[in-house]
């Protein structure tokens, strides 16, 4: 038997996203790495963080070097305050395929 907390939290993350959504690239991939709202892209992006895809994709692709660029991003968003606390933990970002 599942705590009810464990069943919400499986729930919010199992949810659609709230609004729209463009795919998010990744330098020289091939697949996407995960999807960005609008509005915050366009905020990244006035901050020199992401940039648009180019080549007949649409959405937005971060910088090289990928995790360099991810850590900007993530001292931005902090900065910002549109993220819950960061304390500077580095995950994989894996591709739609499961690729790091």
């Amino acid at each position: 038997m599942t705590d009810a907390w464990a069943d919400r939290l499986q729930a919010r993350a199992d949810a659609p996203p709230t609004a729209a959504r463009e795919p998010l690239w990744a330098p020289g991939a091939t697949a996407r790495i995960g999807c960005i709202e609008p509005a915050l892209a366009i905020r990244l992006a006035d901050a020199g963080l992401l940039g648009h895809v180019g080549a007949g994709r649409s959405g937005w692709q971060i910088d090289a070097p990928l995790d360099a660029a991810l850590e900007r991003i993530a001292r931005w968003l902090s900065v910002e305050l549109l993220n819950g606390r960061w304390r500077e933990e580095r995950l994989a970002v894996t591709d739609e395929a499961g690729q790091v």
